[in-house]
């Protein structure tokens, strides 16, 4: 038991960094709920016009992205060199190299096309279609709010 404490002690700001990151996700999910998706009107304080809105849901959006693609990349890196440090086999260089965060989507792409297959494939597979869906997700995010009715007349602002 006192080897998790320890281990908790020495990751201590990645924990406090998960933790910010869910309470921001959580933030922005009451926020976008209070604002455009219960039937009752918002509360005098968010109460914004339509237009300011739809770029504060875009922000939080980004925001809440990007925090999660930071804790995947990082989880991904971390994976990296616990694999690449193993005593016995380590890790072939077409893995290192997928699983690593300066690896861009053409170079992962093109690691695909290496002669011998391996795991490497997997991992390349895996870091591009997270790639795909935190693209799919940013623009679901930014046009997915603007095509709906986005507050009723009534709690408008006058402008």
């Amino acid at each position: 038991m006192g080897q998790i404490f320890d281990n908790f002690k020495s990751k201590w700001a990645s924990w406090l960094y998960a933790i910010f990151s869910l309470f921001i996700t959580f933030a922005s999910y009451v926020f976008v709920k209070m604002v455009l998706i219960d039937e009752a009107p918002p509360p005098p304080f968010l109460r914004l016009s339509p237009g300011r809105t739809i770029l504060t849901v875009n922000i939080c959006a980004h925001i809440v992205a990007f925090l999660i693609w930071d804790q995947i990349s990082t989880s991904l890196e971390a994976w990296r060199w616990a694999l690449a440090s193993r005593h016995n086999r380590g890790l072939p260089l077409g893995s290192f190299l997928a699983l690593s965060r300066a690896a861009g989507p053409i170079a992962v792409a093109s690691l695909i096309l290496l002669p011998r297959p391996g795991i490497h494939l997997f991992y390349c597979a895996k870091r591009l279609s997270f790639m795909g869906l935190a693209w799919a997700l940013g623009i679901v995010l930014t046009n997915m709010y603007t095509r709906q009715r986005v507050s009723r007349r009534e709690w408008c602002l006058p402008v």
